[in-house]
């Protein structure tokens, strides 16, 4: 019973975490874009 449970929460976790990597990633591109702009 516990395996099934944390093997249902594992198999969607996933998409959830490569959301949260995306979204993670794009701020780190906004504040270099910004450290590049405003050293200019």
């Amino acid at each position: 019973m516990i395996e099934r449970h944390y093997g249902a929460l594992l198999d969607g976790s996933g998409a959830s975490m490569a959301t949260r990597l995306a979204v993670f990633e794009a701020e780190q591109d906004r504040a270099a874009e910004r450290a590049r702009t405003d050293a200019d």
